[in-house]
């Protein structure tokens, strides 16, 4: 049998690891409110929009809170706002988190409120507890719950059926289980 025609997918533009390592370095020493900022800002949105992810990704887990107005910043172009907005997911800071529910909450484009999600979700995970629209509106940090106490125990029980005409007969076994209600076991 010979191969079927596959269709090559075009592949994702990437960006090397040298220019990618050059461009996260030189954004986390920038000042917020200079003029390098926002001339920095328009370099980035020439990235091809494929490659940005990988840049904000990486801004984001490298940079922490110094990455967040950059990220901001590149939140308010409208194709690159799903990525910068997912990538603050990354900063593993209760800022971050306010501002993701802050995008969640009020963005008119749904795409970018699923990216908020997914960046709130990632915090989440990562141990910040982020309180949802429902419940009062704030960021708190994660605290540890109690572990569980084991239920009293009861006793084991077993009963038996009566022998029927081939002699054979049930047998049933209660057992407890420490976390667990208990087991019931057929033989």
């Amino acid at each position: 049998m010979g191969k079927k025609n596959q269709e090559r997918q075009p592949s994702t533009p990437r960006l090397s690891e040298e220019v990618l390592n050059e461009l996260v370095a030189r954004a986390r020493g920038l000042d917020p409110g200079g003029e390098e900022f926002a001339s920095f800002v328009l370099r980035l949105r020439s990235i091809p929009a494929g490659a940005f992810p990988q840049f904000a990704n990486a801004l984001a887990r490298q940079g922490q809170e110094k990455a967040l107005p950059i990220l901001l910043a590149l939140a308010c172009a409208e194709d690159l706002a799903p990525a910068a907005v997912e990538s603050i997911g990354w900063v593993q800071s209760l800022e971050a988190a306010s501002l993701l529910q802050a995008q969640s909450d009020a963005s008119p484009s749904r795409e970018i409120r699923k990216a908020a999600g997914r960046g709130l979700h990632r915090l989440r995970s990562l141990g910040l507890h982020v309180e949802t629209a429902g419940e009062t509106a704030g960021v708190q940090a994660s605290q540890v719950a109690p572990a569980p106490q084991p239920r009293p125990t009861s006793k084991t029980r077993a009963w038996a059926s009566a022998v029927d005409g081939h002699g054979s007969r049930f047998l049933f076994l209660e057992m407890p289980r420490p976390f667990s209600g208990g087991i019931l076991v057929f033989i």
